[in-house]
């Protein structure tokens, strides 16, 4: 009788060991844990160069009256050329990007030799105007969304502005360097990587303010006389080379994600 149950018993075992086996067999096999992909890093000294417009408004004064031309501020549009360099640095990161800080320096010049033209007071005559060049230099704050980089900027400005007051063969011609400021701002994408290097793609907005300056007449001193007022708004397209590797002081490297 014993002997019975002693055997029913280990039937029974191996049948309960037989079924928890074949339910193990069904429940699904746990993936090995994989670390996520370290997130984009825009740490790096960049160079670059763009393309796009310039909307430039010149306001004139004539000093010996106050007159100003009929149509003032004069208005010279043109299209433009620049080249821009700097560094930045990401310093921390929300799992997708991060903040980050730098600088950037930049010149722009024009691709065409249009003027802006009004009458001036003296309908005889035609008054002239267009900024010949621009440099920034400023600071640079972004919020980082991997590969894309939303960012605001500004800082100093300063350029050259040219006028003319023509009729007919005879031309009063005046150039001055203008100092001020600018802000500005725009959107950047890493779009392709190397070993050494990062392209990006950008488009980047900045609105100019410059000084008031003294343009002495070379022809009619005390007479042709003005004091030039320029602002700009420049918008280009831009393309980006970064360079990866140690950013003094803050060294470099990727950013790992956070979760």
């Amino acid at each position: 009788m014993i002997k019975a149950v002693s055997a029913l018993s280990l039937a029974g075992a191996a049948l309960a060991f037989s079924i928890a086996g074949a339910a193990a067999a069904d429940l699904p096999v746990k993936a090995p844990y994989a670390a996520p992909a370290p997130a984009y890093d825009w740490s790096g000294w960049f160079a670059g160069a763009g393309i796009g417009g310039s909307w430039n408004d010149l306001g004139w004064v004539f000093t010996a009256n106050g007159s100003t031309p009929n149509g003032n501020p004069v208005r010279s549009d043109q299209a433009i050329a620049a080249f821009h360099g700097g560094a930045q640095y990401q310093f921390n990161t929300f799992g997708f990007g991060g903040l980050v800080l730098g600088y950037e320096y930049s010149a722009s010049l024009p691709l065409e030799t249009n003027w802006g033209n009004s009458l001036c007071p003296n309908p005889a005559f035609a008054c002239q105007a267009r900024l010949q060049s621009l440099y920034t230099i400023g600071g640079k704050l972004g919020i980082a969304f991997n590969q894309f980089m939303l960012y605001g900027s500004g800082g100093w400005a300063g350029g050259n502005v040219q006028t003319n007051a023509t009729s007919g063969a005879l031309v009063d011609y005046t150039k001055q360097w203008h100092t001020g400021w600018y802000v500005g701002g725009g959107l950047d994408y890493a779009f392709f990587q190397t070993a050494g290097t990062d392209w990006i793609l950008g488009v980047d907005y900045k609105h100019v303010e410059l000084d008031t300056r003294f343009h002495q007449s070379f022809r009619l001193p005390g007479i042709d006389d003005r004091n030039i007022t320029p602002t700009s708004d420049q918008l280009l397209a831009r393309l980006t080379v970064k360079f990866k590797g140690p950013l003094w002081p803050f060294g470099g490297g990727p950013v790992a994600a956070r979760y």
